[in-house]
């Protein structure tokens, strides 16, 4: 063997090389690194002499000289930059490479961790260490933390005791006494990664809590509030210092939540706790009004402007026309609400519960009556107290002995199908037709009709609106008229009467409506739906104003042109404004029975869908 001094431009790939593959990302690294060390190897190349003179195979180092290639392309070494090799002539070439692939050592990600924390102490910044060896420098943020834990912790990592996600659950704090006192909890019970962030910052409140959110991250600093940084979060969050901080911002944006439910005329406004039995109470829902001929034109106005305004494209005049588009369909859609309000009489003795969702935005529940502002309540209470006649029975002894009856009732209902049937459909007949107070009935069952129509931009369009007003009226003449006599009369029912009016008295509870704060999509899998065998095609047609003119015209062009062809694509890209391509687009798809998507049952999983219908949406 004899070492000498090569141009990189005689050093060949050796076709006898065992590595057939090679990982770009990888020979990015191997660049940086020689980059790092002045374009010298750290270790020789093998090489044999090949066929042609002055060139050289290389047997050892496949990867080297590829990563060498790479610098060479990139201008940053000369083709005859000087590489040492070691020439060997006395070996089988197949089995040098294979020695050489089969005994190297990756470098472990604690040994990384240690070598990027000496450059650090060297006076190596971040983005230095990022460059030398092709890393982001988050990832070497992440690093540098992770090699700062205390050294207990890192050896419980390379003893197997703590995984990756707890190592990195450690590097919240830099406080390495903390750190070995939570590692001596994980010696005798389990702790998560999220465990162990609690026990390090003492189960300080997390950025990303809807509370958090809630308040905002940049109004929490801009109040003095500290943040503990957590790298590893995905969401690159951490912890709160300040908490006392929160809860002052928080309680400062509730009042004026407050202050605006209390203007609009509400008697109360809360957070919705868990304690509180809100699900008993009585509550009142918003009732249709007609707009006024003014309110109608403004309407009729604001979608003429957005029709034409030239929302398509991506010059500038198009997303101005954007902005102005949206901003229009706010105060449209504002107005179209105006539709649907409360009786302000109602409001004056009703409430309004709010919560903070996970997105920390406030979703709001109106129209709960305290029972002890419940007119009707109160109403039965005082009627209540003049008849009775118990007298001396304490509030104590009534509870106990009502508490028996109700367990008595209790195991007799559950022999008896027939009364507990009878029983149900009482309930949700009080509630979706009479539309009275749970407290007319003993089951303690939450239902709750659903305001459909307040979604439609035009209930009076719907088949099935109308259907079911129809059903409602032939029921509401079989149905006794005073709902004190409902539940006698329920008694005297056949089973077929009874299962056909819990069919009538459950319908209006169903709730698929996809609403702005609806996070997960109601029956995604169309289980009732085709348990009903719905099918929208007999309910809905799609016409210029109950679809067309509420999509962009790229997705008009794009359904015409799915359904119908080219020629039929292009008669609408021809028309002159949006409003004419949807009345278009209803003539030439007239009879076709299209639904978009969100109409559209879906099929049960593992069946044919061979005749499904064009999504064109």
């Amino acid at each position: 063997m004899t070492i000498r001094e090569i141009a990189l431009s005689n050093l060949l790939p050796d076709p006898l090389n065992v590595r057939k593959s090679m990982n770009t990302a990888d020979l990015a690294i191997l660049a940086a690194s020689i980059r790092a060390t002045g374009f010298k190897l750290l270790q020789n190349l093998v090489v044999r002499p090949a066929e042609t003179k002055g060139d050289f195979f290389v047997t050892a180092g496949g990867r080297r000289l590829a990563a060498l290639l790479r610098l060479a392309e990139a201008g940053e070494i000369k083709p005859d930059h000087k590489i040492t090799c070691s020439v060997r002539t006395d070996a089988d070439p197949v089995a040098l490479s294979l020695i050489e692939n089969e005994a190297r050592a990756s470098m472990t990600p604690l040994d990384q961790f240690a070598a990027f924390k000496a450059l650090a102490e060297n006076g190596a910044t971040v983005e230095q260490i990022a460059n030398t060896f092709n890393e982001s420098v988050p990832t070497v943020q992440k690093r540098l933390a992770l090699a700062n834990v205390a050294p207990e912790i890192l050896d419980a990592h390379l003893q197997e005791v703590i995984s990756v996600p707890q190592l990195q659950a450690f590097a919240i704090t830099d406080d390495h006494e903390r750190q070995k006192a939570v590692l001596s909890l994980l010696r005798s019970e389990y702790y998560s990664p999220t465990r162990i962030r609690s026990a390090l910052t003492n189960f300080e409140m997390a950025t990303s809590t809807p509370t958090v959110r809630f308040v905002g991250l940049e109004a929490y600093k801009a109040a003095g509030g500290a943040v503990i940084t957590d790298l590893f979060a995905d969401d690159g969050g951490g912890v709160i210092v300040n908490p006392e901080i929160i809860g002052k911002l928080l309680d400062e944006k509730l009042e004026a939540v407050k202050e605006k439910i209390a203007a609009e005329g509400w008697a109360w406004s809360e957070m919705m706790g868990d304690s509180s039995d809100y699900y008993n109470w009585r509550r009142i829902y918003s009732k249709n009004r007609d707009l006024s001929d003014k309110e109608y034109a403004q309407l009729e106005a604001w979608e003429a402007e957005m029709a034409a305004l030239p929302i398509e494209g991506d010059k500038p005049e198009n997303i101005a026309a954007l902005a102005e588009h949206d901003r229009i369909s706010e105060l449209y859609e504002a107005l179209q609400e105006k539709k649907y309000s409360f009786d302000p009489v109602e409001m004056a003795y009703s409430g309004v519960f709010y919560t903070i969702r996970t997105d920390g935005e406030l979703h709001f529940y109106h129209g709960y009556i305290r029972p002890e502002d419940d007119p009707e309540r109160l109403k039965k209470v005082s009627s209540a107290q003049a008849e009775d006649t118990n007298g001396g029975v304490s509030q104590t002894l009534r509870e106990d002995l009502t508490a028996h009856k109700n367990a008595a009732m209790i195991a007799l209902m559950a022999k008896d199908a027939n009364s507990a049937l009878v029983a149900v459909v009482h309930r949700f007949l009080i509630s979706t037709h009479y539309g009275k107070c749970c407290d007319l009935s003993p089951l303690d069952i939450a239902i709750y009709s659903t305001n459909t129509t307040t979604y439609m931009k035009q209930p009076e369009s719907s088949k099935a609106y109308d259907a079911f007003e129809a059903i409602k009226i032939e029921m509401g003449e079989m149905l006794p008229q005073n709902v004190d006599d409902l539940f006698e009369w329920l008694l005297d029912q056949n089973k077929t009467t009874l299962l056909a009016l819990l069919a009538y008295a459950t319908a209006p509870s169903i709730k698929v409506i996809e609403t702005r704060n609806q996070i997960n999509a109601p029956d995604k899998n169309d289980q009732l739906a085709r348990a009903l065998n719905l099918d929208m095609r007999d309910w809905w047609t799609p016409t210029a104003d109950s679809y067309f003119r509420q999509v962009s015209r790229n997705e008009i062009q794009r359904t015409v042109g799915l359904l119908k062809g080219n020629d039929a694509e292009r008669e609408v890209m021809q028309s002159s404004s949006k409003a004419d391509a949807a009345k278009l687009a209803e003539k030439i798809l007239k009879g076709t029975k299209w639904l978009p998507p969100l109409l559209q049952v879906s099929k049960p999983v593992n069946l044919d869908t061979s005749d499904e219908m064009p999504d064109a949406a």
